[in-house]
Protein backbone atom coordinates (compact mmCIF):
# COMPACT_ATOMS: atom_id res chain seq x y z
CA UNK A 1 0.00 0.00 0.00
CA UNK A 2 3.24 2.38 0.69
CA UNK A 3 4.12 1.83 -2.95
CA UNK A 4 1.47 1.96 -4.80
CA UNK A 5 -0.11 5.47 -2.85
CA UNK A 6 3.35 7.05 -1.58
CA UNK A 7 2.67 7.42 1.58
CA UNK A 8 3.67 5.59 4.68
CA UNK A 9 0.82 3.49 6.03
CA UNK A 10 -0.26 4.89 9.34
CA UNK A 11 -0.49 8.51 7.37
CA UNK A 12 -2.54 6.58 4.50
CA UNK A 13 -4.95 5.32 7.11
CA UNK A 14 -5.73 8.40 9.08
CA UNK A 15 -6.37 10.47 6.04
CA UNK A 16 -8.26 7.32 3.95
CA UNK A 17 -9.86 5.48 7.13
CA UNK A 18 -9.98 7.66 9.50
CA UNK A 19 -11.16 10.59 8.33
CA UNK A 20 -14.07 9.31 6.31
CA UNK A 21 -15.08 7.26 9.11
CA UNK A 22 -15.25 10.23 11.76
CA UNK A 23 -12.86 8.31 13.63
CA UNK A 24 -12.28 11.36 15.71
CA UNK A 25 -9.88 8.92 18.92
CA UNK A 26 -8.59 6.85 15.98
CA UNK A 27 -4.49 6.90 15.88
CA UNK A 28 -1.62 5.00 14.36
CA UNK A 29 0.48 5.58 16.97
CA UNK A 30 0.70 5.52 20.73
CA UNK A 31 2.35 8.68 21.76
CA UNK A 32 -0.85 9.92 19.65
CA UNK A 33 -3.39 8.02 21.68
CA UNK A 34 -1.65 9.14 24.86
CA UNK A 35 -2.21 12.71 23.83
CA UNK A 36 -5.86 12.12 22.98
CA UNK A 37 -6.24 10.38 26.82
CA UNK A 38 -6.14 7.19 26.13
CA UNK A 39 -7.54 5.00 28.71
CA UNK A 40 -4.88 3.48 30.71
CA UNK A 41 -4.82 -0.26 31.01
CA UNK A 42 -5.07 -2.60 34.11
CA UNK A 43 -3.67 -6.40 34.26
CA UNK A 44 -4.60 -8.97 36.79
CA UNK A 45 -1.85 -9.67 39.12
CA UNK A 46 -1.27 -12.96 41.31
CA UNK A 47 -5.16 -13.78 40.38
CA UNK A 48 -6.20 -11.48 43.26
CA UNK A 49 -6.55 -7.95 42.10
CA UNK A 50 -6.70 -5.70 39.28
CA UNK A 51 -3.58 -2.92 38.93
CA UNK A 52 -2.62 -0.19 36.96
CA UNK A 53 -0.33 -1.64 34.19
CA UNK A 54 2.09 -0.51 31.55
CA UNK A 55 2.19 -3.20 28.91
CA UNK A 56 4.92 -2.54 25.69
CA UNK A 57 2.89 -2.44 22.84
CA UNK A 58 4.93 -4.46 19.90
CA UNK A 59 6.06 -1.25 17.53
CA UNK A 60 7.44 -3.78 14.44
CA UNK A 61 3.81 -3.94 12.68
CA UNK A 62 2.96 -1.09 14.32
CA UNK A 63 0.34 0.90 12.58
CA UNK A 64 -0.20 -2.91 10.59
CA UNK A 65 -1.14 -4.56 13.44
CA UNK A 66 -2.19 -2.27 16.26
CA UNK A 67 -4.23 1.21 16.35
CA UNK A 68 -5.86 2.98 19.21
CA UNK A 69 -9.53 3.86 18.76
CA UNK A 70 -12.75 4.52 20.97
CA UNK A 71 -15.45 2.09 21.04
CA UNK A 72 -17.66 4.80 19.11
CA UNK A 73 -15.05 5.07 15.98
CA UNK A 74 -14.96 1.10 15.78
CA UNK A 75 -18.84 1.12 15.26
CA UNK A 76 -18.13 3.86 12.41
CA UNK A 77 -16.25 0.65 10.97
CA UNK A 78 -19.07 -2.45 11.41
CA UNK A 79 -21.42 0.42 10.01
CA UNK A 80 -19.80 0.77 6.96
CA UNK A 81 -18.79 -3.06 6.31
CA UNK A 82 -22.76 -3.73 7.07
CA UNK A 83 -23.51 -1.16 4.42
CA UNK A 84 -21.67 -2.32 1.90
CA UNK A 85 -18.88 0.61 2.23
CA UNK A 86 -20.94 3.50 3.03
CA UNK A 87 -20.73 5.77 5.93
CA UNK A 88 -23.27 8.77 6.00
CA UNK A 89 -24.12 8.47 2.33
CA UNK A 90 -20.15 8.80 1.62
CA UNK A 91 -18.32 5.71 -0.34
CA UNK A 92 -15.87 4.17 1.88
CA UNK A 93 -15.53 0.93 0.14
CA UNK A 94 -17.00 -0.83 -3.09
CA UNK A 95 -19.17 -3.54 -2.21
CA UNK A 96 -16.96 -5.96 -3.99
CA UNK A 97 -14.38 -4.94 -1.16
CA UNK A 98 -16.49 -5.52 1.36
CA UNK A 99 -17.83 -8.95 0.37
CA UNK A 100 -13.86 -9.85 -0.35
CA UNK A 101 -12.79 -9.10 3.00
CA UNK A 102 -15.93 -11.19 4.46
CA UNK A 103 -15.78 -13.71 2.50
CA UNK A 104 -14.66 -16.85 4.15
CA UNK A 105 -11.34 -18.56 2.33
CA UNK A 106 -9.55 -20.40 4.89
CA UNK A 107 -11.32 -23.70 7.20
CA UNK A 108 -9.39 -23.84 10.66
CA UNK A 109 -12.00 -26.16 11.81
CA UNK A 110 -15.22 -27.87 11.19
CA UNK A 111 -16.75 -24.53 12.51
CA UNK A 112 -14.54 -21.55 11.94
CA UNK A 113 -13.44 -20.20 8.88
CA UNK A 114 -10.89 -17.68 8.28
CA UNK A 115 -11.50 -13.74 5.95
CA UNK A 116 -9.48 -10.83 5.41
CA UNK A 117 -8.62 -9.84 9.00
CA UNK A 118 -11.83 -11.62 10.31
CA UNK A 119 -13.02 -15.09 11.32
CA UNK A 120 -16.32 -16.65 10.69
CA UNK A 121 -18.25 -19.17 11.99
CA UNK A 122 -22.29 -20.09 12.98
CA UNK A 123 -23.90 -18.06 15.29
CA UNK A 124 -24.78 -20.51 18.03
CA UNK A 125 -25.39 -18.00 21.07
CA UNK A 126 -28.68 -17.02 18.85
CA UNK A 127 -30.44 -20.31 19.72
CA UNK A 128 -30.68 -22.32 22.89
CA UNK A 129 -27.83 -24.30 22.73
CA UNK A 130 -30.36 -27.37 24.07
CA UNK A 131 -31.79 -27.54 20.89
CA UNK A 132 -28.33 -28.68 19.36
CA UNK A 133 -29.25 -26.81 16.32
CA UNK A 134 -27.83 -27.27 12.76
CA UNK A 135 -25.38 -25.12 12.26
CA UNK A 136 -25.72 -24.90 8.85
CA UNK A 137 -28.72 -22.97 9.65
CA UNK A 138 -28.01 -20.36 11.91
CA UNK A 139 -26.77 -17.25 10.77
CA UNK A 140 -23.28 -16.26 9.80
CA UNK A 141 -21.27 -14.50 12.85
CA UNK A 142 -18.00 -12.46 11.37
CA UNK A 143 -16.11 -11.44 14.10
CA UNK A 144 -12.50 -10.06 15.49
CA UNK A 145 -10.83 -10.48 18.59
CA UNK A 146 -7.54 -8.90 20.05
CA UNK A 147 -5.76 -8.30 22.98
CA UNK A 148 -2.80 -6.99 25.16
CA UNK A 149 -1.81 -8.02 28.31
CA UNK A 150 -3.46 -5.05 29.42
CA UNK A 151 -6.34 -4.45 27.28
CA UNK A 152 -9.56 -6.95 25.77
CA UNK A 153 -11.28 -5.80 22.56
CA UNK A 154 -13.86 -7.47 20.27
CA UNK A 155 -16.19 -6.82 17.25
CA UNK A 156 -18.73 -8.47 15.71
CA UNK A 157 -20.66 -8.54 12.77
CA UNK A 158 -24.11 -10.54 12.18
CA UNK A 159 -24.72 -9.44 8.26
CA UNK A 160 -28.13 -11.46 7.96
CA UNK A 161 -29.52 -8.99 10.64
CA UNK A 162 -27.08 -5.52 10.02
CA UNK A 163 -25.73 -6.02 13.82
CA UNK A 164 -22.27 -4.85 14.73
CA UNK A 165 -21.03 -4.74 18.31
CA UNK A 166 -17.97 -3.57 19.82
CA UNK A 167 -16.61 -4.25 23.51
CA UNK A 168 -13.79 -2.86 24.59
CA UNK A 169 -12.09 -3.76 27.89
CA UNK A 170 -9.03 -1.99 29.10
CA UNK A 171 -8.17 -4.80 31.41
CA UNK A 172 -6.77 -8.23 30.84
CA UNK A 173 -6.21 -11.77 32.95
CA UNK A 174 -4.03 -13.25 30.58
CA UNK A 175 -3.58 -16.10 32.93
CA UNK A 176 -7.04 -16.73 32.27
CA UNK A 177 -8.17 -14.62 28.90
CA UNK A 178 -11.36 -17.00 28.31
CA UNK A 179 -13.05 -15.31 31.56
CA UNK A 180 -13.08 -11.85 29.39
CA UNK A 181 -13.93 -13.91 26.14
CA UNK A 182 -16.67 -14.85 27.71
CA UNK A 183 -18.65 -11.90 27.94
CA UNK A 184 -18.11 -11.53 24.27
CA UNK A 185 -20.20 -14.51 23.60
CA UNK A 186 -22.63 -14.11 26.64
CA UNK A 187 -23.33 -10.22 24.90
CA UNK A 188 -24.19 -11.75 22.01
CA UNK A 189 -26.31 -14.43 23.48
CA UNK A 190 -28.26 -11.37 25.51
CA UNK A 191 -28.85 -9.15 22.16
CA UNK A 192 -30.48 -12.24 20.50
CA UNK A 193 -32.77 -12.95 24.18
CA UNK A 194 -30.39 -16.26 25.48
CA UNK A 195 -29.31 -16.21 28.89
CA UNK A 196 -25.98 -15.78 29.52
CA UNK A 197 -23.96 -19.12 29.69
CA UNK A 198 -21.57 -20.25 32.85
CA UNK A 199 -17.93 -19.18 32.26
CA UNK A 200 -15.87 -21.94 31.36
CA UNK A 201 -11.79 -21.56 31.71
CA UNK A 202 -9.94 -24.13 29.63
CA UNK A 203 -6.66 -22.54 30.29
CA UNK A 204 -4.24 -25.04 32.16
CA UNK A 205 -2.75 -25.20 34.92
CA UNK A 206 0.63 -23.71 34.41
CA UNK A 207 -1.09 -20.68 32.12
CA UNK A 208 -3.47 -19.89 35.35
CA UNK A 209 -1.00 -20.17 38.08
CA UNK A 210 2.21 -18.87 36.30
CA UNK A 211 2.63 -16.46 38.74
CA UNK A 212 2.82 -19.08 41.05
CA UNK A 213 5.07 -21.20 39.62
CA UNK A 214 7.52 -18.42 38.61
CA UNK A 215 7.38 -17.12 42.48
CA UNK A 216 7.93 -20.60 43.77
CA UNK A 217 10.88 -20.32 41.65
CA UNK A 218 12.62 -17.22 43.26
CA UNK A 219 11.95 -18.68 46.53
CA UNK A 220 13.50 -21.96 45.68
CA UNK A 221 16.38 -19.88 44.15
CA UNK A 222 16.84 -17.63 46.94
CA UNK A 223 17.01 -20.76 49.65
CA UNK A 224 19.27 -22.08 47.44
CA UNK A 225 21.49 -18.81 47.68
CA UNK A 226 21.26 -18.92 51.27
CA UNK A 227 22.40 -22.14 51.69
CA UNK A 228 24.92 -21.95 49.39
CA UNK A 229 26.73 -19.04 51.18
CA UNK A 230 26.11 -20.91 54.55
CA UNK A 231 27.74 -24.18 53.15
CA UNK A 232 30.50 -22.66 51.58
CA UNK A 233 31.63 -20.09 54.32
CA UNK A 234 31.16 -23.29 56.47
CA UNK A 235 34.84 -23.06 58.75
CA UNK A 236 36.94 -25.50 60.59
CA UNK A 237 36.58 -29.77 60.57
CA UNK A 238 32.70 -29.47 59.03
CA UNK A 239 33.89 -28.23 56.00
CA UNK A 240 36.08 -31.29 55.41
CA UNK A 241 33.14 -33.20 55.12
CA UNK A 242 32.29 -33.37 51.42
CA UNK A 243 28.94 -34.84 51.16
CA UNK A 244 26.89 -31.85 52.20
CA UNK A 245 27.90 -29.30 49.64
CA UNK A 246 28.47 -31.84 47.16
CA UNK A 247 24.63 -32.31 47.54
CA UNK A 248 23.63 -29.16 47.78
CA UNK A 249 25.32 -28.17 44.76
CA UNK A 250 23.77 -30.73 42.94
CA UNK A 251 20.20 -29.83 43.96
CA UNK A 252 21.11 -26.08 42.91
CA UNK A 253 22.47 -27.04 39.45
CA UNK A 254 18.86 -29.34 39.02
CA UNK A 255 16.66 -26.36 39.90
CA UNK A 256 18.80 -23.61 37.99
CA UNK A 257 18.48 -26.00 35.06
CA UNK A 258 15.01 -26.61 35.24
CA UNK A 259 13.62 -22.91 35.13
CA UNK A 260 16.02 -22.32 32.02
CA UNK A 261 14.71 -25.58 30.77
CA UNK A 262 10.93 -24.18 31.53
CA UNK A 263 11.90 -20.87 30.71
CA UNK A 264 13.41 -21.24 27.24
CA UNK A 265 11.95 -24.07 26.37
CA UNK A 266 8.94 -25.70 27.65
CA UNK A 267 6.98 -22.66 27.93
CA UNK A 268 7.83 -21.05 25.01
CA UNK A 269 7.00 -24.00 23.12
CA UNK A 270 3.87 -25.06 24.67
CA UNK A 271 1.88 -21.50 24.08
CA UNK A 272 3.96 -20.70 21.08
CA UNK A 273 5.74 -17.57 21.61
CA UNK A 274 8.61 -16.06 22.84
CA UNK A 275 10.15 -15.58 26.31
CA UNK A 276 10.17 -11.98 26.06
CA UNK A 277 6.41 -11.96 24.92
CA UNK A 278 5.70 -13.99 27.99
CA UNK A 279 7.23 -11.57 30.45
CA UNK A 280 5.58 -8.23 28.81
CA UNK A 281 2.32 -10.09 28.71
CA UNK A 282 2.25 -11.82 32.23
CA UNK A 283 3.28 -8.42 34.42
CA UNK A 284 3.38 -10.65 37.54
CA UNK A 285 5.10 -13.54 35.92
CA UNK A 286 7.37 -10.89 34.86
CA UNK A 287 8.09 -9.50 38.09
CA UNK A 288 9.49 -12.77 39.24
CA UNK A 289 10.97 -14.42 36.76
CA UNK A 290 13.64 -11.95 35.68
CA UNK A 291 15.34 -12.38 38.85
CA UNK A 292 14.92 -16.37 39.08
CA UNK A 293 16.28 -16.00 35.26
CA UNK A 294 19.71 -13.56 36.49
CA UNK A 295 20.23 -16.06 39.51
CA UNK A 296 20.08 -19.58 37.34
CA UNK A 297 22.46 -17.74 34.50
CA UNK A 298 24.45 -16.11 36.60
CA UNK A 299 25.14 -17.77 39.90
CA UNK A 300 25.79 -21.55 38.71
CA UNK A 301 29.38 -20.84 37.53
CA UNK A 302 30.74 -19.15 40.39
CA UNK A 303 29.05 -21.47 43.10
CA UNK A 304 30.11 -24.42 41.25
CA UNK A 305 33.82 -22.98 40.87
CA UNK A 306 33.59 -22.01 44.86
CA UNK A 307 32.73 -25.24 45.67
CA UNK A 308 35.13 -27.72 43.64
CA UNK A 309 37.65 -25.14 45.39
CA UNK A 310 36.37 -25.71 49.01
CA UNK A 311 36.53 -29.59 47.97
CA UNK A 312 40.36 -29.67 47.33
CA UNK A 313 42.41 -31.38 49.51
CA UNK A 314 44.02 -28.76 52.24
CA UNK A 315 41.88 -26.32 51.24
CA UNK A 316 40.13 -26.02 54.72
CA UNK A 317 39.09 -21.79 54.54
CA UNK A 318 40.35 -19.82 57.03
CA UNK A 319 37.78 -18.34 59.53
CA UNK A 320 36.58 -15.06 58.86
CA UNK A 321 36.23 -13.87 62.38
CA UNK A 322 37.87 -14.37 65.95
CA UNK A 323 39.55 -17.62 66.24
CA UNK A 324 38.44 -21.45 64.95
CA UNK A 325 37.17 -23.54 67.70
CA UNK A 326 39.09 -26.59 67.85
Amino acid sequence: METVSGQPFGQYVEQHVFEPLQMEHGHTSKAAAREDNVAAGHSLWFGSFWLRTQVPAGTTGMPSTTMFASAEDKSHELIALLDEGNYRDRRILQPASVEAILEPRVRIDESKEYAMGWFTRPLVESVDPALQPDPATLPLLVEHQGEWGNSHTYQALVPASDLGVVLMINGNDTSAPSRLKAIDTNVLRILHGQDPAPTVVPEDWLQRYSWAVSLGLLLLELLSLWFSFRVLLRRGSRARRRWPPLALGAAALVLDGFALWLCFIYAPTKFDTSLAVIVRQFPDVGLTLVPVLLLAVIWPVPRTLWLLLMLLPGSVPRPLYGRERR
